[in-house]
């Protein structure tokens, strides 16, 4: 969560590239803004089932690092 406040005053302060895409500043947002519904549901798994709620912060967390293709339709075809 903090992560996506930071986010959000450095897009506010203009301190990101002006280089940067508008596409690109969406993208970073909307994978960024975390659902408090989601993390609480999450806490209260990892109370009754830590192993499932560990496995699932990593899939979280893997989505959140590995890059998607916002277009995929630009990809050329093989």
């Amino acid at each position: 969560m903090l992560v996506s406040v930071l986010w959000r005053y450095s897009v506010h302060e203009g301190l990101v590239r002006p280089d940067a895409g508008d596409e690109e500043g969406e993208m970073v947002t909307k994978r960024l803004t975390p659902g408090l519904a989601g993390y609480i549901v999450l806490i209260a798994l990892g109370i009754f089932v830590p192993i499932v709620a560990i496995v699932v912060n990593l899939v979280i967390a893997v989505y959140l690092i590995v890059p998607v293709q916002a277009n995929q339709s630009s990809v050329p075809a093989a």
